[in-house]
């Protein structure tokens, strides 16, 4: 699993060092040894069950006989347009520090702004949903002096992004749907998915989507549970915001 460092303020110790703050980057070779073209262990967009690539089948023959049939409208799609006049909340207005100290570790320090990169997200299909997202707010976490970081981003997510994306997370046999994802007053709740990653020092991440948000929680510090009750305070703080 590579790392990438993000520089940090409020997390730097009295010597100035950078922060390493975990993000997850497709490596074959180093998470499981695979050469080019073999299975990747399951991420989303490489295993068998969630297929991203697509394939244009070639026309068939022209048949002088058949009668044209009439193009049939495309279904209203599930997802949520993406809000008009979206509003991120405030990282501190997210979950407040003391939540976190209290139930996570007493040493957590934060949060910190950080500028978001699809780049690092697991899969093919996350890192195409990510470059086709807007992202409104990337906060970050961890104890000083520590490679324990853990982030929350808010996205804006279109329902033609936001369908493939979950038709690959829900075909996926390595990520689970979840039942205690965010329940807003106002209709379903939010499709919430996790997973666990058990290679090195360990990961959980989570991805919520509601009302054409979409959420991801993750980090070195958590498990596939505190993500996603990260998701749902995200989820929740972003309705304020925009109510």
């Amino acid at each position: 699993m590579e790392i990438e460092t993000v520089r940090s303020r409020r997390y730097a110790d009295r010597m100035h060092r950078r922060l390493a703050v975990p993000v997850i980057v497709l490596s074959v070779a180093l998470l499981t040894g695979c050469s080019q073209g073999e299975t990747d262990g399951g991420l989303v967009g490489t295993d068998p069950e969630s297929p991203v690539a697509e394939v244009t089948p070639s026309a068939p023959a022209p048949d002088a006989t058949r009668t044209p049939v009439a193009p049939v409208a495309d279904p209203t799609p599930s997802a949520t347009p993406v809000p008009e006049a979206a509003v991120a909340p405030e990282c501190t207005d997210i979950v407040t520090l003391e939540w976190l100290q209290e139930n996570f570790h007493d040493q957590i320090d934060g949060p910190d702004e950080y500028e978001f990169s699809g780049a690092g997200l697991p899969g093919p299909a996350a890192q195409r949903a990510a470059d086709e997202s807007e992202t409104l707010r990337a906060c970050a976490w961890g104890i000083p002096g520590s490679d324990g970081v853990f982030t929350v981003s808010i996205h804006t997510i279109a329902p033609d992004v936001q369908g493939p994306f979950v038709s690959a997370l829900e075909s996926s046999s390595k990520y689970t749907s979840r039942e205690d994802g965010y329940v807003g007053p106002d209709g379903p709740p939010a499709m919430t998915f996790s997973y666990a990653f058990e290679e090195g020092i360990g990961y959980g991440l989570s991805y919520a989507f509601h009302n054409g948000y979409w959420v991801i929680s993750s980090g070195t510090m958590i498990s596939p549970d505190d993500a996603v009750a990260l998701t749902q305070k995200a989820l929740t703080a972003t309705a304020a915001a925009n109510s």
